[in-house]
């Protein structure tokens, strides 16, 4: 039985990161790299998701991709990857006035990333690297979105 008080958010350290690499090759994810942002959700002490953004070189410091979103399957359809977006956003928001994420979610995955307020771009939106990176997907046969969350504090605003 799912009990949703044993679910732990956090940013993930440098004690979590051996347990990360193998979870991201256990469910056959790209590798992580330490300069990597990475939201973890855990259940009790198990690792069942994480969120990882890594920081744009060639742009802007506050432009980040969101290389990898993932939910355990046992544990998907309880809003735990809307939980880590929200983590990753308020984290985001007291580093930087103003920020940048783009994602390139399965087409499936829309309305999801919509309703955590990620729109559709253009190709041509994208920094550079990314634009290679999204091209040679599709060039493999992926079935990428683009998409980005803007978030820009208004002057007036206080955090």
């Amino acid at each position: 039985m799912f009990d949703r008080n044993l679910i732990k958010l956090s940013l993930a350290t440098t004690a979590d990161f051996f347990e990360i690499k193998h979870f991201l090759k256990q469910h056959k994810e790209s590798r992580a790299n330490r300069s990597d942002l990475i939201y973890i959700v855990r259940y009790h002490t198990r690792l069942i998701g994480l969120a990882r953004l890594v920081q744009m070189r060639d742009t802007i410091e506050s432009q980040y991709w969101l290389r990898g979103l993932f939910i355990e399957t046992d544990f998907r359809q309880r809003r735990l990857a809307t939980h880590l977006l929200d983590l990753m956003n308020s984290d985001l928001k007291s580093r930087h006035n103003k920020f940048e994420i783009f994602a390139f979610p399965y087409v499936h995955l829309k309305q999801f990333y919509e309703e955590n307020s990620f729109h559709s771009i253009r190709l041509s939106d994208l920094p550079l690297s990314l634009q290679n990176t999204y091209r040679n997907a599709l060039k493999q046969g992926e079935n990428w979105l683009c998409m980005r969350f803007i978030h820009s504090m208004n002057p007036t605003q206080k955090t």
